[in-house]
């Protein structure tokens, strides 16, 4: 693009945000449903509706979403228990935070008892008057809160279907699925959630997937005080236009004893299932936290990326080593980087079938044989074990999580340090 049309661009972009209006076109979106993963084709809530908007419109959102992101991380607005799509923090952050208070309960031979809430069409039900009263309320500048409010107002809509456009129709509330700008603005919408419930159990955010755990060494205690905590967090979220799906929320108990009580926790007179393992952020947290649910989950979605690099080898023939590697590192390690590490101490014997796959990889990229040292190819492929992989994915989270002075993670990890020393005594 010259210089000539970038300066028409960046005119057009100052005239609206100075001016106000919002060119229709910006604010008409194209709806393409993207079915969700094992969901049954043919309902219609099982489909993800992207949003697809004009390019101009979409440039002009990563602007303001540069500037509302600095005012609301310089100003300290977001709640410290939302990690979503905020520079500096990722889905680890949550996790590890969950993961250490549950290692602390066992220690204190406590009961945690967590629920992991899904909220039903989050994005979909925020009520825009109250999105743009909240950040009038925040002293957001006003050309940002303008710009917002007029960009989200009067839409039109067009689904995509079978190749062929919907007629147009109107839309009056939530945030558009795929707009760079609308993670930020759930967060900032759901910026005081955590005040409903915090006095009662702790709650973990990352975006829209949401966890709430109480622990006490008494299962009634714990109980007692999540189910208040659900009810609060379910009068909030009606407040604002959402809600609660019980059929799709999950509890779990996490305790070292050998049994584990069901959870009698309702939501408008419905149960949420009880379950031994619940899936939070694509990590899948077994009650006794013995990793062999996920470490297993990750095995076999490895064993079908296998196939991919096996598929492109031979014994005369076949892609280049080093392309081999690169397929390997994007299908099989980044599986095994994901969340493994915070697992640890865990089943040896799981932790040993991810030690075969890389093997087999390994194997297969150099054409070695079944015969040949794994150490040996290990060096000749310049990958190190998965025990050092994970030390240093460890080792590295937490000196970035060091460098936030009040990250919530560092008074866990002190009160477990302070446990172990303790135990040695």
């Amino acid at each position: 693009m010259g210089s000539s049309c970038q300066q028409i661009f960046l005119n057009i972009i100052n005239q609206v945000f100075t001016t106000g209006p919002i060119p229709d076109d910006w604010k008409t979106h194209i709806i393409i449903p993207i079915l969700k993963p094992g969901k049954d084709p043919s309902s219609a809530l099982n489909y993800r509706p992207i949003a697809i908007s004009s390019t101009l419109s979409k440039v002009m959102e990563h602007l303001v979403k540069n500037r509302l992101e600095w005012i609301l991380e310089n100003r300290g607005i977001l709640s410290r228990t939302q990690f979503g799509f905020r520079k500096g923090f990722s889905t680890m952050d949550s996790l590890s935070i969950l993961v250490s208070d549950i290692r602390l309960a066992f220690s204190n031979n406590e009961y945690l008892v967590g629920v992991v809430v899904d909220v039903r069409s989050a994005y979909d039900d925020v009520i825009l008057p109250l999105l743009r009263q909240k950040m009038q309320q925040l002293n957001i500048p006003e050309r940002i809160t303008n710009f917002v409010s007029n960009l989200l107002s009067q839409r039109h809509i067009l689904v995509s279907s079978e190749c062929k456009l919907t007629s147009p129709r109107p839309v009056w509330k939530g945030l558009p699925q795929g707009s760079v700008l609308s993670p930020l603005l759930y967060s900032l919408y759901t910026y005081e959630l955590d005040r409903s419930v915090n006095y009662l159990a702790n709650v973990l955010q990352y975006a829209d997937d949401l966890v709430l755990y109480a622990s006490d060494i008494s299962f009634d205690q714990a109980i007692s005080r999540l189910t208040q905590a659900v009810k609060a967090l379910n009068f909030w979220l009606i407040e604002h236009g959402l809600s609660i799906s019980a059929s799709k929320s999950n509890s779990v108990v996490f305790t070292r004893r050998r049994f584990s009580p069901d959870v009698p926790i309702h939501i408008d007179d419905y149960l949420i299932p009880s379950q031994t393992q619940v899936k939070f952020l694509e990590v899948i947290l077994d009650s006794k936290m013995t990793g062999i649910p996920h470490l297993s989950y990750v095995a076999a979605k490895c064993e079908k990326n296998l196939n991919v690099i096996r598929s492109l080898s031979g014994s005369w023939w076949g892609s280049h080593p080093y392309s081999q590697k690169l397929l390997y590192n994007a299908l099989i390690r980044s599986q095994f980087d994901y969340g493994c590490f915070l697992l640890e101490p865990c089943s040896k014997m799981a932790l040993n079938i991810l030690d075969k796959i890389q093997s087999k990889c390994l194997r297969i990229i150099t054409g070695a044989m079944k015969s040949t040292p794994i150490l040996a190819l290990q060096v000749e492929c310049v990958e190190p074990p998965l025990f050092l992989r994970r030390q240093y994915l460890s080792d590295r989270f937490l000196f970035k999580a060091a460098c936030y002075l009040h990250h919530p993670l560092l008074s866990k990890l002190h009160s477990l340090n302070q446990l172990v020393k303790r135990s040695q005594y």
